[in-house]
């Protein structure tokens, strides 16, 4: 039984292996979310799953997540899953292709669209381009963003957040960094736009819960 994070309220719920790595891996998108798996992954070790379950549902357990979901699925099946059994990364130790199997059930029954070919090419940028990574992004890790600005050629500038998760624009001095880039006059000074704030973000460090002393 788990309460439920929200309401409280008592749930039935079967832990199998695969719910309990996609509950770890979710808080890993947010830096801050992911200080707390330490604690949370002790908990399920004892058999309590109300943290890790919490920190999973922290995203995308509103109205908006659940439109975002479906928005998801339309983008991945339709350009992603037709490509994924030509990947040549090998599964992960842990992960496995457990995420592979969920996309593939979850798009079976879901609507897609046809892509062209010509979509997964990249062609040289005309025009300065800004591509934005966070060095503990566990889905879109830098190295998809060196090599798409390599295809992008000279005019494509790349930045790594080495605290950031998958989320960077909205963290600290990003959203000033992209405002500056917009409105540069000309394309050098977009390209040479001063980012030394990103590479001194701190990462959050683990969080515990607060232990009462005991008599």
């Amino acid at each position: 039984m788990l309460a439920h994070p929200l309401s409280g309220a008592p749930e039935r719920l079967t832990i199998t292996r695969e719910l309990l790595m996609r509950a770890v891996r979710a808080p890993m998108y947010v830096p801050a979310y992911a200080a707390g798996l330490p604690a949370a992954i002790t908990a399920a070790a004892g058999g309590r799953f109300e943290a890790i379950s919490g920190l999973s549902g922290a995203l995308g357990s509103g109205r908006s997540g659940k439109l975002s979901m479906g928005m998801h699925l339309s983008v991945i099946c339709s350009e992603d899953l037709p490509r994924l059994e030509r990947t040549a990364d090998a599964p992960g130790a842990d992960f496995g292709r457990i995420d592979a199997e969920f996309y593939r059930q979850a798009c079976a029954q879901w609507p897609r669209g046809t892509v062209a070919e010509a979509f997964y090419r990249v062609s040289t940028a005309p025009a300065p381009v800004l591509l934005l990574s966070g060095g503990a992004d566990p889905v879109t890790p830098p190295r998809h963003g060196e090599r798409i600005a390599g295809a992008l050629g000279p005019k494509a500038r790349h930045l790594q957040v080495p605290a950031a998760g998958h989320g960077v624009l909205s963290i600290a001095c990003m959203g000033e960094l992209l405002h500056r880039f917009i409105n540069s006059k000309t394309e050098a000074e977009a390209l040479a736009v001063e980012a030394a704030c990103a590479a001194k973000m701190p990462r959050p460090t683990a969080v515990f819960p607060i232990q009462t002393a005991t008599r």
